[in-house]
Order: C-alpha cells, then structure tokens, then sequence
C-alpha cells in the first residue's frame, strides 16, 4: 500500500471511489493529464471529499457549514459519484445524489471543486430535481437520521448522440449536459 487515508469521524467508506485530474498541480493553467490523479469519494459522514492521488493528503470535504436552503446537504454514501467535464468548461463536474428528510432535499448535485487562493473548496455548480413519478427509496437503517429519503442515480457520463456535450446517465433517466436541467429521457420507454 502506497498510501491510505482515515476519513475523521467516519466508519470508512462504503462506494467506489473515482479517479480524475481535478486539479491544475504543474500550474500550466489548465485541468488536463498531466496533473496528477485525484480521488473523489463519499465518506460514512455523507461528506464529499477528494484526495490527491500522489500522497493521498486532502484537498478539500464538505461539511456542516456548507448549506443550501438552510439545512445541510448530506450526500449519498451508497451511490458512487459520477465525474467529467459535462458542459466542456474545463472545470470537472462531479455528480452525486443527495439525501434529506424530505423529498426537495433529494437532488442530484453537480459540484466544482474551485481553487481559492491556496485552498480548494466544493461550490454547488447545480442541483436536478427528481423527475416526477419515478422512484426513491425511504429509510432508517443506512440514513443519518430517520425518516430520510434517497435516489439510487448511480451518475454515468457518455457522449450518446454524438453532440458537442456528454449526457448525464441516471437511473432516473437521461439528463442534458449541457444545461444540467432537462431530462431528456425519463427512463418511461
């Protein structure tokens, strides 16, 4: 083993997690493969994190402090996050469903990991609402709390129809790359 990280406070992790540049780390100015790998996963906490592929040191996780529309995002630990550069503006998207006590909270994110200074900080790019009529899954036992709610999106990237921008493959059917909004198919066919 090269390297390996403890997520804090976490019980590990239980998805795969993805591998991609994320960062500019030669300082060229641009996002390509000569930057060193990184790792993007979801922790135990329902925290988003990534890590530097080289030494395995983070780069930057989610927390408490990051809201939106006043309750905290937590996001889904079963479901791998789906990652690539969906609307072609050199940043890399990273796609990951959310859960919450309700059904609102229950999106599918994009989110940049965006350089500040010598930091790097995860900024909500986007949120898709769940396509109306399709399924969520309602439990206790795997959540942060009870009573919350879920998407299985499992996010996959693919150019499908050979256009200028990649669709965002879900479970909940197929998402425009390029707007990040429309829902193309719904998974109804």
């Amino acid at each position: 083993i090269k390297w390996q990280y403890r997520v804090p406070d976490a019980n590990g992790v239980v998805q795969t997690p993805m591998v991609i540049n994320m960062t500019d780390d030669n300082n060229d100015g641009k996002i390509d493969q000569n930057d060193i790998p990184d790792v993007v996963f979801v922790d135990n906490n329902y925290t988003l994190n990534v890590l530097s592929g080289d030494k395995g040191t983070l780069i930057a996780r989610t927390d408490a402090s990051q809201k939106g529309e006043n309750y905290r995002i937590y996001y889904n630990r079963h479901n791998e996050v789906g990652v690539a550069d969906i609307d072609n503006d050199g940043i890399v998207d990273v796609m990951v469903g959310g859960i919450g006590t309700s059904l609102d909270k229950n999106k599918l994110y994009i989110m940049n990991l965006v350089k500040n200074e010598d930091s790097y900080q995860w900024v909500q790019k986007a949120s898709v609402d769940q396509p109306a009529g399709t399924s969520f899954i309602q439990g206790g036992c795997c959540c942060a709390f009870t009573g919350c709610y879920w998407s299985d999106y499992h996010p996959t990237i693919a150019n499908l129809d050979g256009s200028e921008y990649p669709s965002v493959i879900t479970t909940q059917g197929i998402l425009d790359g390029k707007t990040v909004k429309e829902y193309v198919d719904k998974g109804q066919s």
